[in-house]
Parts: structure tokens; sequence; C-alpha cells
């Protein structure tokens, strides 16, 4: 397993990593370290269309919304990557 930050190895690649939004990377102190990308579709505005966006959002232990980021990427593992599947709509 990969231990740099945002990083997915090739345990975390699959048929589901063209779907992914990001990765989200364990540290020793269980933080997560989400690292997310978004692209405007065909369907955006004029002008809009092909737009990148990018984030890096730190979710400690402590956080509110800690539990339902680790639901969402488990299993995970301290110094682990993984690929993070889109939520549901």
């Amino acid at each position: 397993m990969s231990n740099e930050p945002g990083t997915a190895d090739d345990g975390a690649k699959s048929s589901e990593s063209s779907e992914s939004i990001g990765t989200c990377f364990m540290q020793e102190d269980g933080s997560l370290i989400l690292r997310l990308r978004a692209t405007s579709g065909p369907d955006a505005p004029v002008g809009v269309a092909g737009v990148v966006g990018t984030a890096t959002i730190t979710y400690a232990c402590n956080d509110p919304a800690y539990g339902e980021i680790l639901e969402h990427v488990k299993p995970i593992r301290p110094g682990e990557t993984k690929l993070v599947a889109p939520w549901p709509d």
C-alpha cells in the first residue's frame, strides 16, 4: 500500500478508477486527507463546460463529518490511500 498522501497504489486501481473523484489517505493518527476533483459536464452552461476544480480537505477524527467520510471510503488503515467513489445523488 502507498504511504504517500494522495497517491493511489496498484492495489486500489480497478475498473472503478475511472469513476473515482479523487483519493483518501489515512494518516497515522486516523485523520483523513481527501484530494478531490470535479469536472463540469457537457450540459454545463456556455463557458463552463470542461472546467476542472480540485480540493484538499482534511478530516480530524473528532470532525462531525468524519464518520460519514470513513464509512464512504472504508476499509482503510493508517498509511493507506484509497480511491474515492462518487457519493450517491
